[in-house]
């Protein structure tokens, strides 16, 4: 019992480190490895680990610093490496990605007025003025597909509901907007 308390108390005090082990340093992956292996890949700064019989996968290492709100992108083509990222916006934002609003709708600003973008072959926002109950489109309405918004918000077609199309216009529903729109109300056509 002695001897064992002397053997410990003898052995030198280990400095404080963040992990008690270093991985075994290689230029280039293994060629052999079981499940659990570990070492880092010095040539690309790449710690890997052994997820199945002679596999190794990269650990996946993020930026120095991150966006808040950010979707991580991958950087290259070994899965082991994450950028800064893509933002994501609720209105048009070049090189975003698209987020819902509260409705689950995509705002019709992400809409553009080129043919073809999204099957859109025509795009308009119009600002009411006070009163306005109807609204002239720069659109060819007609028989395809059309979607009209009021302030990003998506709104329902036919008789009884908010608007009803005659010749290039919209017409609001004069029961659910009695008196025309407020000035300033943003109104967009999509088709």
């Amino acid at each position: 019992m002695r001897i064992f308390c002397l053997l410990i108390a003898a052995l030198p005090a280990l400095a404080q480190n963040v992990s008690p082990f270093a991985p075994p340093p290689f230029a280039t992956d293994p060629a052999a490895c079981y499940v659990g292996q570990l070492y880092i890949n010095t040539a690309t700064s790449t710690y890997k680990q052994c997820s199945a019989t002679n596999t190794w996968t990269p650990f996946v290492r993020g930026p120095a610093s991150s966006v808040n709100g950010n979707v991580p992108q991958f950087s290259g083509t070994t899965g082991g490496v994450l950028t800064g990222g893509l933002p994501v916006a609720t209105v048009a934002t070049a090189n975003a990605l698209v987020e819902t609003n509260g409705s689950g709708l995509i705002d019709p600003s992400f809409i553009t007025s080129s043919s073809g973008s999204f099957g859109a072959i025509c795009h308009a926002t119009i600002t009411t003025t006070a009163g306005q109950s109807t609204i002239g489109s720069t659109c060819t309405l007609g028989s395809s597909y059309i979607q009209v918004f009021l302030n990003g918000t998506l709104l329902t077609v036919g008789s009884g509901n908010d608007y009803t199309i005659s010749g290039n216009n919209v017409v609001m529903d004069s029961t659910n907007y009695s008196g025309g729109l407020a000035a300033g109300q943003k109104i967009t056509v999509v088709q």
